[in-house]
């Protein structure tokens, strides 16, 4: 009967029998796990259940869960029993809470929810994705963290902008020449091989005879404009040197204008011609500005103004 009322006592009885008395081998179900199902950052290791004896009534092993990271934190104490054959606590519930690490490609921009750049975001808070300057973005813009996994995980990439034969701009658009064919004006026509409308022709080789330049006669303070019909905002102007003789010289002190003025010569100075600048054809002068009309004027007394092409790249308004 002692026997009897100890077993009815419930499982704790049947515990201390099985101290007491002893048992050759455990006999209670075994369990299994499947790391691969295990939450992210968690490693476990199975052993036996208080080592001697091996079993404990219905429970036979103790798994031990801990996270693979420093930074992260285990949710509870990370142990399960293995009792009746299934685990207590499930195993698979036992998470890893920490930081997600940013997983972007190159040049990408990351930012929490604060604004500020980081590489790691907190559990609870999400990143920003953005790219730099001439690149445009791919993927998943934003993304939450959530126990360090990110709640979702299409890689967010910055691609360089590329353009079908136009020009990237300081504007990060895609822009193209809006000056070609354009309505144009001069000071004076040196001759027929001159004509204003040569600098936008789409001929920027640079001979004269090849009718690619424009030309003034000789006078004080000669200009070049084109009018390019409509509000354009405009990120790079292209001026086109003679590159015949020793001709190219003659630019040397050019002013380049541009802006809205209804007066071309009025429009802000966007650049002037130096020695530097005359190494380089075509000689590029960047801007971020709304512009309907573009100039080239040559200050001086007894000046000859010639251009071999001036493109102006901007996308309408």
């Amino acid at each position: 009967m002692m026997m009897m009322d100890l077993i009815n006592t419930g499982k704790l009885a049947v515990i201390l029998f099985c101290l007491v008395v002893g048992t050759p081998a455990c006999t209670a179900p075994e369990c299994h796990y499947d790391a691969a199902l295990l939450s992210p950052h968690v490693t476990c290791d199975v052993s036996p259940f208080g080592g001697t004896p091996p079993c404990y009534g219905e429970c036979s092993a103790i798994i031990n869960c801990a996270c693979d990271d420093p930074a992260y934190t285990i949710s509870d104490a990370g142990n399960s029993y293995c009792c009746s054959g299934a685990w207590d606590p499930d195993v698979y519930n036992v998470k890893c809470t920490g930081p997600c690490t940013v997983d972007a490609g190159e040049n990408v921009i990351s930012k929490n929810s604060a604004g500020n750049v980081t590489e790691t975001i907190d559990s609870g808070d999400f990143v920003m994705y953005s790219c730099p300057e001439g690149y445009s973005g791919t993927g998943s813009a934003q993304v939450g963290c959530t126990d360090g996994v990110w709640d979702t995980h299409q890689q967010f990439n910055c691609l360089a902008q590329t353009c079908d034969n136009g020009q990237l701009t300081s504007v990060t658009l895609c822009t193209h020449d809006v000056a070609e064919g354009k309505k144009t004006k001069q000071h004076s026509t040196y001759d027929n091989d001159g004509r204003s409308e040569n600098a936008v022709n789409g001929n920027t080789s640079g001979h004269w005879r090849t009718r690619s330049c424009t030309g003034t006669k000789w006078s004080t303070n000669p200009w070049w404009t084109v009018d390019l019909g409509a509000s354009y905002q405009v990120g790079s102007i292209h001026i086109y040197n003679r590159v015949d003789g020793n001709f190219g010289q003659r630019l040397l002190g050019a002013q380049v204008l541009a802006g809205t003025e209804a007066d071309p010569l009025r429009n802000e100075i966007i650049g002037t011609i130096g020695p530097k600048e005359l190494l380089d054809n075509p000689i590029v002068f960047t801007l971020d500005k709304t512009v309907t009309h573009v100039s080239v004027r040559l200050p001086g007394n007894s000046k000859h103004l010639t251009l071999c092409g001036v493109e102006v790249y901007g996308v309408p308004l």
